[in-house]
C-alpha cells in the first residue's frame, strides 16, 4: 500500500465520509420518549434535563436493568448531540486498514477541524466502567443535568475559543454484535496511546497548543501518553486537568525538564469538601504538582464541578485566545 495511503490524514478523511451526516439524535429522542422519558433545556437555568415525560419528575433508581438501558438511551442522545449540535464526526477506529478481522472497531468524535485548526485543540478522556465517548458520569447526567455530567459544555467551549476537539472512548469493548474490539485498542490505555499516536502524533493534528482534561482512570491513560511523548508534551501541551484522576507518579519517568513542565502544566482536581480551588494538602505525596479543590466530596461530580475553574486555566495557559 503506498505510503499517502497509510497515512493519518487520509484514513481519517475516509472515515469520515463512511459516516455522511451520522446523527441518532433524533433516534434517541423517539427511544427515551418510548420509556416515558425526555431531555429538554430548562426554562429556569438553561441546563439540559432528563427527566420522566409525566410531571417532569426525576428518574428514581428501581431496578439496575431500568437503569442501564436509561443510560444507554441517554448516552445515545449525547453522542446525537455532539454530531447534530456540535458538528463532531463519528471515526471508527483502528482504521479500516489496521483492523483484524472478526474484531470490531470503537468510535471516537473529532471536530470538522481537527485537520486544519493550527492554533488549540482540546482532548477529553472519561473515567473506566460504563460510560462511554460524550459522558463524565452517567449517575450525573440522569440525576442533576446532562451538562453537568457530560462532555457538552467542555465542547462548547472549545468551540467558541478556537480549540480543535478529540472524544477518545477508552470503555468502549464491543460492538452490538458481540464481537471484541480490535487488539490495538483494546483496554483504556491500548485505547487511549493508539487515538493519541493516531491523531496527535502522525501528523493529523496542527494544533500548537494542546489542552487535555482526563477524568478517573483516564489519568491512568494520560500517565502512559505523558511517558511516550514527552517532547510533545513540553513542545504543545499546555494544561492537563486531572479530575479526581488515577495518575501515578508519571514525573518519575520524564527528564528534569520534564518534570518542571509537569509542575507548570498539570493539576489534579480531587474530590474534597473544601471549596473549589481551595489547596490540598497531597494525599499523593510522590506528585509534583498542584493538588486542589474540584468542588465537590464525590467522584463522580468532581469534573462537572471542577469545569469552571480548569477552563478559566486553559484560557490562561493558551496564548491570543
Amino acid at each position: 500500500m503506498e505510503k499517502d495511503e497509510n497515512s493519518s490524514s487520509s484514513s481519517l478523511a475516509a472515515s469520515i465520509a463512511e459516516l455522511p451526516g451520522s446523527n441518532d439524535l433524533e433516534l434517541a429522542n423517539t427511544a427515551l420518549k418510548k420509556e416515558g422519558y425526555h431531555i429538554f433545556k430548562s426554562k429556569k437555568d438553561g441546563l439540559h434535563k432528563f427527566r420522566k415525560i409525566k410531571g417532569n419528575k426525576k428518574y428514581k433508581m428501581a431496578a439496575q436493568k431500568e437503569f442501564d438501558l436509561l443510560a444507554q438511551l441517554m448516552c445515545d442522545w449525547v453522542q446525537g448531540y455532539m454530531m447534530a449540535q456540535q458538528n463532531l464526526n463519528k471515526v471508527m477506529v483502528p482504521f479500516d486498514y489496521e483492523v483484524e478481522i472478526d474484531f470490531a472497531q470503537a468510535p471516537i468524535f473529532i471536530s470538522d477541524d481537527w485537520e486544519t485548526n493550527t492554533e488549540r485543540a482540546l482532548v477529553l478522556i472519561q473515567g473506566t466502567g460504563e460510560v462511554r465517548a460524550g459522558l463524565w458520569s452517567r449517575s450525573v447526567c440522569i440525576n442533576e443535568s446532562i451538562d453537568l455530567g457530560s462532555m457538552i459544555p467542555d465542547i462548547e467551549f472549545a468551540q467558541k475559543n478556537g480549540f480543535s476537539v478529540l472524544v477518545m472512548n477508552p470503555n468502549y469493548a464491543q460492538s452490538s454484535n458481540g464481537a471484541e474490539v480490535d487488539p490495538k485498542i483494546s483496554g483504556m490505555v491500548n485505547h487511549s496511546n493508539y487515538c493519541w499516536a493516531k491523531f496527535v502524533e502522525e501528523g493529523a493534528c496542527p494544533a500548537q497548543e494542546i489542552c487535555v482534561v482526563a477524568h478517573s482512570a483516564g489519568g491512568r491513560c494520560m500517565h502512559q501518553i505523558i511517558v511516550n511523548y514527552e517532547i510533545t508534551m513540553m513542545t504543545r501541551v499546555k494544561a492537563i486537568a486531572l479530575t479526581d484522576a488515577c495518575h501515578g507518579a508519571f514525573h518519575k519517568e520524564l527528564s528534569e525538564e520534564g518534570q518542571e513542565w509537569a509542575k507548570q502544566s498539570c493539576i489534579a482536581y480531587d474530590r474534597s469538601k473544601k471549596p473549589l480551588n481551595t489547596p490540598l494538602i497531597r494525599k499523593k505525596p510522590k506528585s509534583i504538582f498542584p493538588e486542589v479543590s474540584a468542588g465537590h466530596s464525590k467522584h463522580a461530580y468532581t469534573t462537572g464541578c471542577a469545569r469552571e475553574s480548569y477552563l478559566s486555566w486553559f484560557y490562561e495557559r493558551c496564548s491570543n485566545i
